[in-house]
């Protein structure tokens, strides 16, 4: 049994024409049945730091192919990561937690991305991740030194006046996510509560 983009098979069900089993044919032969698997290719590449070069591992890598059946993988310590998907075309996106995610070619969604079509295999699909910039820091009591907890933390944008908040944690430390702008304003609130 063959056919395009599927692996050649023999009755029954093997890869190989010395494993097949033989038919001897009497006036008719039923159910002599035929299952094929599709031929797979890998997509592969490396994903890095867009600032440092810095492979980054733990990645989440999505192949979408518009069947609503997404094919994934997650880089390793070494910013790599393969796939093996049916023939056709895909559309990567990258993602991991402190990045911006985006696809393959640069896009921001799945109709900005660049397409790639396999076969052949293409393991040459590198990307550079630009982190999200953020605005961390530890709010302290002036006389003790003591990490302050729930102080509400803002950044202020002067051009477009959007402000982004953060609320300190029980150490005082905060991390404010931010789009891209010119941040200069940054203030701190608390609620007195008498003891």
């Amino acid at each position: 049994f063959t056919a395009t983009n599927h692996t050649t098979s023999w009755y029954a069900w093997v890869p190989v024409r010395e494993w097949a089993t033989p038919i001897v044919m009497p006036a008719t032969a039923i159910g002599i049945n035929g299952y094929l698997s599709p031929l797979l290719s890998t997509l592969g590449g490396g994903v890095t730091d867009a600032a440092t070069g810095a492979p980054l591992a733990g990645v989440s890598v999505t192949a979408y192919d518009g069947s609503g059946s997404p094919q994934v993988a997650t880089t390793g310590p070494d910013g790599r990561y393969s796939l093996a998907v049916t023939a056709g075309s895909y559309r990567l996106r990258f993602a991991v937690d402190g990045y911006t995610p985006q696809f393959y070619g640069g896009g921001q969604d799945e109709a900005t991305a660049q397409p790639v079509t396999v076969p052949p295999d293409r393991n040459d699909l590198d990307v550079a991740l630009a982190a999200i910039p953020q605005i961390t820091g530890v709010v302290t009591d002036s006389v003790s030194g003591a990490g302050l907890a729930a102080i509400t933390v803002t950044a202020t944008d002067v051009a477009t006046h959007q402000s982004v908040s953060a609320t300190t944690s029980g150490d005082g430390g905060y991390a404010l996510t931010l789009p891209t702008g010119s941040f200069i304003s940054l203030e701190g609130q608390f609620q007195a509560q008498e003891q």
